[in-house]
């Protein structure tokens, strides 16, 4: 049996980046659906918010500890208010989650560019990890935000 044939890998030149980007792209662009493209993020359930407690956190750091094999669960809820929205440190959103008679607190680290691409003034579909904060010795409920994209139900 004769071996495959070796195909010596092409070499792009640095001059060249740029033209090949953007050729590559107008490639993937006329040949993948919008589907193929657009990311997608699975969560493992979602929740309103008031079903976020003290115990249900308590009972899902029983599934630790996390890493690739086991990852954290990913919840989600849908049509939240987002108030006191601001950025704090080294680009993190700070903000207070609304859904119907509940309010907790979210940090999306690394997320404070989503202000300029999503109007807070309507509801979004969220996606986070539900965990306890501890400061100055008090504990509270605290979401730490993964996504966040306008409503659905607002479209």
């Amino acid at each position: 049996s004769v071996p495959p044939a070796i195909i010596p890998a092409a070499e792009i030149l640095p001059e060249n980046l740029h033209a090949f980007r953007e050729r590559i792209c107008l490639i993937a662009e006329k040949s993948l659906s919008s589907d193929e493209i657009t990311p997608v993020l699975n969560i493992d359930a979602s929740v309103e918010l008031s079903d976020i407690k003290m115990d249900l956190v308590k009972e899902l750091s029983l599934l630790e500890p996390y890493g690739e094999a086991n990852r954290e669960p990913l919840l989600g809820a849908k049509s939240v208010k987002m108030t006191d929205y601001r950025v704090v440190g080294n680009g993190h959103l700070k903000m207070r989650a609304l859904q119907k008679n509940a309010g907790i607190d979210t940090i999306g680290f690394g997320k404070g560019e989503v202000i300029k691409k999503i109007s807070m003034t309507a509801e979004a579909d969220i996606a986070f990890v539900p965990c306890i904060n501890e400061w100055n010795g008090i504990r509270s409920l605290q979401l730490n935000l993964k996504a966040i994209r306008p409503s659905a139900e607002n479209s």
